[in-house]
């Protein structure tokens, strides 16, 4: 009888921890949103202060809602590895380079195209199309994502340790590291050789000999001290790059209503916060790139569009792939007007 009585007693208290338990974790829950965010930005990129910018203001909107666990500076994933992790779910929200998404998101090319845009304004402007903005977001989502906001990184240069480029026949034989295969046929086509090294792993190639060059943002350039291993860039405005703050889409439609607001509404701020960063750093790095010992020589536009020229039929093969869609991204960049 006794032993009995104090199963009871031991069953009632068990049962009456477990349902503490659940109302505390209950309550945990209630407080806030978990959403696991990564980085690989370097410390000092502008990139990552507009990033801890977006944190204030979702802490300051979110207040209880929203619960951010951030990993910065690669702690979780770098560069490729965390746009390949984000689809799959291995994060909720990631920076994701969109070049590393143009292997597998062929659209994605079309902010890319070699001197189709002309500089941050435009590059800046052509994001902001809604027709383009619909055509790159049904693309995400096809890939498993939601992006919440984007920001561009300044125009990209192109560094080696050889000699100055100036002229399209600087280029032959040269070893280029390139943000995709568009650029890889304009280098290509321009005598030199074409590979894909990863941002994170750029500085020992160049270091090593592997690679002669790569084409890079001058925050970068500070960022990973590749000034220590390069001799000469040229800053031509080729292309923009541009980096995306996406969920897993899973997550994304997880989401209550008011949360996924917070966070699109604090995107478009950190979104026009970014635009003025980049115009405020990007001369301000080419200047400390010069100071740090690089010979940095920038294309006049005769000289740009003579590179240019060159570079128009990858756009039309890149369209011709694409279909409808493709041609009509090239047709809103041509009809820019400053």
């Amino acid at each position: 009888m006794k032993t009995k009585i104090g199963h009871l007693i031991f069953s009632m208290l068990f049962a009456g921890i477990a349902f503490s338990l659940f109302c505390i974790t209950g309550t945990l829950r209630a407080e806030g949103t978990d959403i696991t965010f990564a980085t690989w930005g370097t410390p000092k990129h502008y990139s990552t202060f507009t990033v801890n910018k977006w944190l204030e203001m979702v802490k300051a909107e979110g207040k209880d809602k929203i619960n951010i666990k951030y990993f910065p500076n690669g702690q979780l994933y770098k560069g490729k590895a965390l746009a390949k992790a984000l689809p799959r779910g291995a994060v909720d929200m990631g920076q994701v380079l969109r070049a590393h998404l143009m292997g597998t998101i062929k659209i994605c090319r079309g902010g890319y195209l070699p001197f189709l845009l002309k500089d941050v304004k435009h590059a800046t402007w052509f994001h902001n199309q809604p027709e383009i903005s619909e055509i790159l977001d049904k693309a995400y989502e096809a890939h498993n994502m939601k992006v919440i906001w984007a920001g561009l990184i300044a125009p990209a240069g192109i560094l080696n340790s050889k000699r100055p480029l100036v002229k399209p026949k600087d280029f032959k034989g040269l070893r280029l590291s390139t943000s995709g295969p568009v650029m890889g046929k304009l280098v290509a086509s321009f005598g030199g050789k074409a590979q894909f090294v990863d941002y994170a792993e750029l500085y020992m190639a160049l270091n090593r000999g592997t690679i002669d060059g790569a084409w890079m943002v001058p925050g970068s350039v500070i960022g990973r001290k590749i000034y220590e291993v390069q001799k000469y860039m040229t800053i031509c405005n080729a292309n923009f790059v541009q980096m995306l703050y996406a969920m897993n889409l899973n997550k994304w439609k997880s989401l209550s209503k008011d949360v996924q607001d917070i966070l699109l509404r604090t995107g478009r701020k950190a979104e026009e916060m970014n635009v003025k960063i980049v115009e405020k750093y990007s001369q301000a790095y080419i200047n400390k790139i010069k100071e740090l010992g690089v010979n940095v020589y920038v294309l006049t536009p005769e000289e740009r569009k003579v590179w240019m020229d060159i570079a128009i039929p990858t756009w039309h093969d890149w369209a011709k792939e694409m279909g409808p869609k493709g041609k009509r991204m090239i047709e809103i960049a041509e009809s820019y007007q400053p």
